[in-house]
């Protein structure tokens, strides 16, 4: 892998202390999902299907996935709409 052993404990020490996700963002074959499967079987003791890996296209916003507001114009305002994802 093209990961050094500090950059895979940077990525651990966030899960374990600040966030319960995180994305990986690159280019194709720097060993973003291989880092990824590891980790997880780490983290879950190597529990068969306690990992998922879900990857998006790159023209999926954060929106088009989860459930939010969506600003709308109505009657000349700024108005929030909630838009499944």
């Amino acid at each position: 892998t093209l990961w050094s052993r500090a950059e895979i404990d940077d990525v651990l020490d966030t899960l374990r202390t600040r966030r319960p996700q995180i994305i990986l963002a690159g280019p194709p074959g720097t060993g973003k999902t291989w880092v990824a499967e590891r980790i997880g079987r780490f983290l879950t003791g190597g529990q068969p299907d306690a990992v998922h890996i879900v990857q998006f296209h790159p023209s999926y916003a954060y929106e088009d996935f989860v459930e939010g507001l969506r600003p709308v114009a109505r009657e000349g305002q700024v108005a929030f709409d909630l838009i499944p994802g």
